[in-house]
């Protein structure tokens, strides 16, 4: 039992989970105690593991969004051109784009796969002129391209740097609100997208590791 337990496990440090190693211990350690059914331990464990390895790239609406997180140009281009795909008259769809984002990134310190699903909900994926649908009474640009730029330093001046560091208490705390206080949906749609794009990016990155 332990010896397929340490299988298991060997086989999920393969695909990067090796954190793994002590849940599946701990799961067959416990069956074989209380006489627990094997064939109902495996799956209990392979449940376990989906869900955890679900929320590693899972972003709530309380995450500070100034991660850290840095992507190269290859790496944005590939979000970038999912939603091209879906939308080819969008703004988003011409070759400076990545470039734009990860400096929108650098000067706002903002994670830039957060700015680029703020611009996703807020503009339709680049449908419309104002990126971030920013009601300033002016635009922040002469193009698309430094409006997502300006913008990206405009919410850190006028949210983050005001003590609003993630999407729910931009919404919800503060002296302003991004969009409509009243409901929850903004910050959970973004979040959500965030999400998908980290989902996106991890198996990119997996995908390049192995051709290395």
């Amino acid at each position: 039992m332990f010896l397929l337990s340490m299988i298991l496990t060997f086989t999920l440090i393969g695909a990067g989970i090796g954190a793994m190693f002590f849940l599946f211990v701990v799961i067959f350690k416990f069956a074989f105690v209380t006489g627990l059914k094997l064939f109902l331990a495996i799956p209990t464990a392979i449940v376990i593991a989906l869900l955890i390895v679900a929320s590693c790239h899972a972003h709530s609406v309380t995450d500070d969004i100034c991660t850290g997180e840095q992507l190269t140009e290859e790496e944005m281009q590939y979000l970038i051109d999912y939603y091209t795909a879906i939308h080819p008259d969008s703004a988003l769809n011409h070759s400076e784009m990545a470039k734009v984002f990860i400096k929108a990134s650098v000067e706002s310190q903002i994670d830039p796969i957060v700015l680029f699903c703020i611009q996703g909900i807020e503009c339709g994926w680049g449908s419309q002129r104002n990126p971030y649908s920013i009601m300033t009474g002016y635009y922040l640009g002469d193009d698309f391209n430094e409006e997502i730029i300006n913008g990206a330093v405009w919410i850190k001046e006028n949210f983050y740097d005001a003590g609003q560091t993630s999407l729910y208490s931009m919404n919800h705390g503060g002296n302003h609100s991004y969009a409509d206080p009243s409901s929850t949906s903004w910050e959970k749609m973004i979040a959500s997208e965030i999400s998908f794009n980290r989902k996106r990016l991890a198996r990119y990155r997996d995908e390049k590791a192995s051709d290395i």
